[in-house]
């Protein structure tokens, strides 16, 4: 059985490491609602095009795509 080490840490310490945590959690929150939101402006730019095509009106449609495009890039480059 491997002996247990002690390691002592001042209160600032203990601070730093709480503080680094909460914010590593938060900022992965961030980025989850981020995603959300991403895809939500996906969903209504699609959402547009649809409605644009039943009106007959083409151009407003693949300007509600290039939206779309837009955003699909960002969020490559940002899961990447």
């Amino acid at each position: 059985m491997a002996k247990k080490q002690i390691i002592r840490l001042t209160e600032s310490d203990l601070h730093r490491i709480i503080k680094e945590s909460a914010n590593k959690i938060l900022k992965e929150d961030l980025d989850n609602n981020s995603l959300r939101n991403e895809l939500l402006n996906i969903k209504n730019d699609v959402d547009e095009a649809i409605k644009s095509c039943e009106k007959g009106n083409a151009k407003a449609a693949l300007y509600d795509l290039s939206g779309v495009s837009s955003t699909l890039r960002y969020l490559i480059r940002i899961l990447s």
